[in-house]
């Protein structure tokens, strides 16, 4: 009971967490059966989302392929990261000579779900789109920039494993959580297509576990032997730095791009 397994054993563990888990998900499925369809000031507010044809997903990588590009790069980064973390954290935390106890993981979790919830449900209150589509991106940035500060002060021995598991969980969610949740739903109202976000989340998604999975492979093909714990700070701080790089850049290339949209907009008809 002391070591938080509560006298479940690590084979019906997960069979237990789905049992706890289905009441809920079943009970959320349900409310979002509620939820009304859009109205018009919905549609006016968000743009409607309509499947998009070929021609039109053609057009949409044509017109801001290269603000497209900077954000899948940083969702294969934060993809990577968070698959070798969940994966890997235990031997992590054995490697790094700190007392090992399972519960420890409901305790870095359960904090970070809660700061990314309050955080994400405030960005509610965003009703500009383009502003909230940046203030998410401010947020991504600041998600890399904790990660990369918590793997640079781990490595000096100013952490210890549990502040340094917490910052890197909780820099990592920032950046990732926002992909599916926020930034290409501000992204489609900003800039007023009519389109939905299936698309943008697939390519995202299809580039991102590429990246991981090719993590993988490397370590099986060629026989690896890791330090996870060594190998996932180092990847951090390549991460980190490459993270802030791209967010800054296309945080400057999407606010070009809508300067633009809006001028085109303004100009009076020929």
């Amino acid at each position: 009971m002391g070591d938080g397994r509560m006298g479940v054993s690590e084979y019906a563990m997960p069979f237990v967490v789905g049992c706890v888990f289905m009441p809920v998900l079943i009970v959320f499925v349900w409310m979002l059966e509620k939820i009304p369809p859009p109205g018009p000031a919905d549609k006016a507010q968000r743009m409607e989302r309509l499947p998009m044809s070929a021609p039109e997903r053609r057009a949409l990588l044509m017109r801001f392929w290269p603000g497209i590009a900077l954000l899948v790069v940083i969702y294969i980064l934060v993809t990577i990261l968070r698959e070798v973390r969940d994966s890997f954290m235990a031997d992590m935390w054995r490697a790094s000579g700190e007392a090992f106890q399972p519960g420890v993981f409901a305790g870095t979790e359960s904090l970070i779900s809660l700061i990314i919830l309050v955080m994400i449900a405030a960005m509610s209150w965003l009703q500009h789109n383009f502003r909230a589509f940046l203030v998410t991106q401010w947020i991504m940035l600041a998600g890399f920039v904790v990660t990369l500060a918590g793997a640079m002060l781990f490595s000096a021995g100013q952490l210890g494993m549990y502040a340094w598991m917490l910052l890197a969980g909780l820099g990592l969610y920032m950046v990732y959580i926002p992909f599916n949740s926020l930034l290409f739903d501000r992204f489609i109202a900003a800039f007023r297509f009519t389109g939905n976000v299936g698309f943008l989340i697939y390519i995202a998604d299809s580039f991102g576990y590429l990246g991981s999975v090719g993590v993988m492979l490397a370590k099986s093909v060629f026989r690896l032997e890791l330090n996870w714990l060594d190998f996932y700070t180092g990847l951090v701080k390549i991460a980190g730095i490459t993270g802030i790089a791209g967010t800054v850049l296309a945080m400057l290339w999407f606010r070009r791009k809508y300067r633009e949209s809006v001028a085109g907009l303004q100009q009076p008809d020929q």
